[in-house]
């Protein structure tokens, strides 16, 4: 007979004991999730699993876990569990790492003492092609053709956004119709959208789509850069994500009619969040659901040879001009979110050898790239996956002109460096903030202006202008306006979009604080936030020169 109740006691009371005897405080239950706990979940899981224990009592550990160690409250514990369980249970039962493995990879930031893992290493194969003498890209001469391209990224669309509804409802996320009225001296949700923990309302979506179909001859195709659904992850079916996309792509069709577009996947397209089952994954718990509706809804803008690695992967290549191509690339498949990785992480549905394919043949046709790619380089990536990927982009820094992010909401970009020497520049992500409000944010979306389709052409980033809408400035009365918020030429004072240039530019906020603290407006989308200063400089900058996971040595020069 599995004792559940007896192990939970046991386990809680040698967490909190050997904490407090460390720390000689007493446990705050309000901490974060850490590596410990990481373990005892884990192993607890493990050993009832190995027990035969029934799945009602895996379920009854997962949820004392939540609710005891406040991961989340009893609604949203109950929920989440019942969203990732099969996952759970799937990953644990065939994972060979350790508890400090998982843990590890679950919670890099922390040191969990982890062994080496010979099995955790591998590597792409690259082209025996030599990589051609590094070639600085040129600016156009004046008068060549230009390009212009929309990037919208996390709209987080929320179709169950209630105006005047509980915004401060302490869940993940609030504003929408089963939270209630809120507080008598508190605020409810706005009309256009809310600051706090809310997600983009439709007023405010429906508003974005109707201005750019009035600025519409200011770009000629879109990027959209993953996560359509809102955040509300611990209840959400594989329907409502697709109900989700379908709404996102109609409005597309109905306010864009004429402006091909080309995606991205977002760790939130899924359902379960994060979670993206590699090709070993069959059956139900598949990814094929998705990668289908991908198929059918991508490829209203793209040629049919793109289904292949679509159905495989979620990821393609298209050529919309000559000398342009286009790289999508799944990073789900590289981060510490998605689960299935714990089984096996070894270059998952072959995604980085088939980048590697690619950019040997795009550089074979004198081709330039532009990656799509939901993370930005580094963010949540497993050590092996984010070096394979540096790898390829030191290889083909001829050719790759600028890698185009999203993920994080706020508005930043990631200075790529030389391998062999860190102090090079070679390559820049761009990462230009959300559609969503969420949180403490403006809406906004980028227009980049890019050398256009002409012979020998760079296809390499000019400059952009940043658009928000200060929902603070708007009522039920008084729609928000869209304004220029900037272009970094003129509000840095760069001479180009080249990385000598953004890298120069971090250096130059190392040393001018007002430079550095125009960047943090920008970086907000004109919402206000707190003060940075001191040790929050220098960690923001180390962000911005850190493109790959495990590099301190990247940010030596700023302290």
């Amino acid at each position: 007979m599995y004792d559940h109740d007896l192990y939970h006691q046991k386990i809680l009371s040698d967490y909190v004991q050997n904490w407090e005897h460390h720390t000689n405080q007493p446990y705050n239950w309000n901490s974060a999730v850490t590596c410990d706990v990481c373990k005892g979940i884990v192993q607890e899981l493990r050993s009832a699993i190995e027990a035969k224990a029934p799945r009602e009592t895996l379920l009854n550990i997962s949820n004392f876990f939540c609710v005891h160690f406040k991961i989340e409250d009893v609604r949203v514990c109950k929920l989440v569990i019942e969203q990732y369980k099969d996952v759970v249970f799937g990953v644990i039962e065939q994972s060979l790492l350790s508890p400090d493995e998982i843990c590890a990879q679950l919670i890099p930031d922390d040191d969990c003492g982890v062994p080496y893992n010979p099995k955790a290493r591998w590597n792409v194969t690259l082209s025996k092609t030599p990589k051609p003498p590094v070639k600085p890209t040129p600016y156009p001469k004046p008068g060549s053709p230009t390009m212009k391209i929309l990037l919208l990224t996390d709209m987080h669309l929320d179709l169950d956004y209630q105006v005047g509804s509980n915004a401060d409802c302490q869940e993940p996320l609030c504003c929408r119709v089963n939270d209630g009225t809120p507080a008598p001296d508190k605020k409810g949700a706005g009309f256009w959208g809310d600051y706090r923990h809310c997600d983009l309302s439709p007023h405010m979506f429906y508003n974005m789509m109707e201005y750019l179909k009035s600025i519409q001859d200011q770009f000629d195709m879109i990027y959209f850069t993953g996560d359509i659904p809102a955040h509300n992850i611990w209840n959400q079916t594989r329907v409502d994500q697709l109900v989700r996309m379908r709404t996102f792509i109609s409005a597309i069709e109905k306010y864009l009619p004429d402006k091909p577009i080309y995606f991205a996947a977002g760790n939130h397209e899924s359902s379960p969040c994060n979670i993206y089952a590699p090709p070993f994954v069959k059956g139900n718990m598949s990814q094929d659901w998705l990668y289908g509706a991908f198929a059918e809804v991508w490829t209203k803008w793209m040629p049919l040879d793109t289904i292949d690695t679509i159905l495989k992967g979620g990821y393609y290549t298209v050529s919309p001009f000559p000398g342009l191509r286009i790289v999508s690339i799944n990073s789900n498949y590289g981060t510490t979110d998605n689960w299935w990785l714990l089984v096996n992480n070894t270059d998952p549905a072959g995604q980085l050898q088939w980048l590697s394919d690619v950019l040997q043949q795009a550089e074979d046709n004198n081709e330039m790239v532009h990656i799509l790619m939901h993370h930005p380089a580094k963010h949540e990536q497993v050590k092996q996956w984010s070096w394979n990927f540096y790898t390829l982009i030191n290889r083909y820094e001829n050719i790759i002109k600028a890698h185009f992010n999203g993920h994080s909401h706020d508005d930043f970009f990631n200075v790529i460096y030389d391998s062999e020497n860190a102090s090079r520049p070679i390559g820049v992500g761009y990462v230009p903030g959300s559609g969503t409000t969420y949180n403490n944010l403006n809406p906004g979306f980028r227009i980049y202006t890019v050398d256009g389709n002409y012979t020998g052409s760079t296809w390499a980033p000019l400059d952009w202008d940043n658009y928000v809408a200060e929902i603070s400035k708007s009522s039920a009365e008084t729609p928000p306006a869209w304004v220029k918020e900037y272009s970094p030429r003129s509000a840095y004072g760069l001479k180009s979009l080249n990385p000598s240039e953004w890298d120069d530019l971090i250096n130059r906020m190392n040393k001018n604080d007002t430079l550095f603290q125009s960047f943090l407006t920008f970086r907000y989308k004109l919402a206000t936030h707190g003060p940075c200063k001191g040790g929050c400089v220098a960690s923001t900058l180390c962000d911005l020169k850190t493109s790959r996971t495990n590099s301190p040595d990247l940010c030596k020069d700023l302290y």
